[in-house]
């Protein structure tokens, strides 16, 4: 399998008191420049771990993943923490997130951490035009108490999603949602979030040997979800920049550690005799549904007569709606949308 050339990464586990981030940022850097996975070049891939994982290390990380990346106009850039996310202030009109790297002192978080708004500013400098954050913050295992205004372990908060997504060509994956916890397996090596991502990072389409973005996200976000379940619940979050397109973001070896179904981070198939311009997916509100499957049934004569081929509506309900329905999309040639007041309002 030849090398995904263009693949550039900054891992960081910040360790000390949470040392499965250690092991989370080894194993995903190790995943990243297997060759027979996501196949990265060895030297596109900077680990940070423990004392290297400082404010400043990881800043001098981030510089430096802007300089590999600047040259390379193809190139795609992935930026992995794994660490806690604290708020402080959480009660005062002006709140402030940071990432807690390695030898943070709670009581002087601006001085130790590193703020959402330099972390934005330093990955807006990563001038690559694809670029993937994954934050796996938020841990069961809690933070040390402080003083003062209060360190408080919290998930990504809107405001710093924002801030994230508004460069051009960027996701942000959260490890888990609102009020959640990023949680660990009694036992385990990983973390729910970075267990999973591993599994279906370097899974790729059985046509082309690349795992695509939408794909490995929505994979993501169902099994961490459902595996999970009721003890562990956990959902990651997903945004996007304004405007943003599928793309590939590593190699992989076709049904390695996929999942059920489908392999993980597939790109858009296409069906035998009908290419994607021959591809129709209906889109309607759940509340015009007698509608919508009416006008399906319209439409499957002529799918019978070989005109079309229909893309399935159905999606799992949640939040990863939006990813697989921006994949059936990405796999239409038309989009039939049945329009109405519920579908505007939905």
């Amino acid at each position: 399998m030849s090398l995904f050339e263009h693949g550039y990464a900054l891992i960081v586990g910040v360790g000390g008191d949470l040392q499965a981030s250690v092991a989370d940022a080894t194993d995903l850097a190790s995943v990243l420049k297997d060759p027979l996975r996501a196949a990265y070049k060895a030297e596109n891939v900077i680990l940070l771990t423990e004392a290297a994982a400082t404010r400043d290390g990881v800043v001098a990380g981030l510089h430096r993943l802007r300089d590999m990346t600047k040259a390379d106009p193809q190139a795609t850039a992935v930026i992995y923490f794994s660490g806690h996310g604290i708020v402080v202030g959480e009660k005062t009109p002006t709140p402030k997130y940071f990432l807690a790297t390695h030898g943070h002192d709670f009581d002087r978080p601006a001085e130790t951490c590193l703020s959402d708004e330099d972390f934005s500013k330093a990955i807006d400098e990563v001038l690559a035009q694809k670029k993937i954050v994954f934050l796996d913050c938020c841990h069961a295992a809690g933070i040390p108490k402080s003083k003062g205004d209060g360190a408080v372990e919290t998930a990504l908060p809107k405001k710093t999603l924002q801030q994230l997504t508004g460069g051009e060509g960027t996701v942000v994956v959260a490890s888990c949602g609102h009020k959640q916890k990023s949680w660990e397996y009694p036992g385990s090596r990983n973390s729910l979030f970075t267990e999973v991502l591993l599994e279906e990072l370097g899974v790729g389409d059985e046509t082309d040997g690349l795992a695509y973005m939408f794909g490995v996200l929505n994979e993501v976000t169902k099994r961490v979800r459902a595996r999970g379940g009721d003890k562990y619940p956990q959902e990651p979050l997903v945004a996007y920049a304004k405007g943003l397109t599928n793309f590939p973001i590593c190699r992989g070896k076709w049904g390695a550690k996929g999942g059920v179904g489908q392999p993980a981070g597939t790109a858009p198939k296409k069906s035998k005799g009908a290419d994607t311009a021959r591809s129709v997916f209906v889109s309607y509100a759940q509340a015009d549904k007698a509608y919508g499957e009416e006008l399906v049934r319209t439409l499957r004569t002529y799918e019978r007569a070989g005109v079309f081929r229909l893309i399935p509506h159905d999606v799992d309900p949640g939040k990863v709606v939006e990813l697989e329905v921006r994949r059936k999309v990405e796999e239409a040639g038309v989009i039939v949308c049945l329009l109405s007041a519920d579908y505007f309002a939905d």
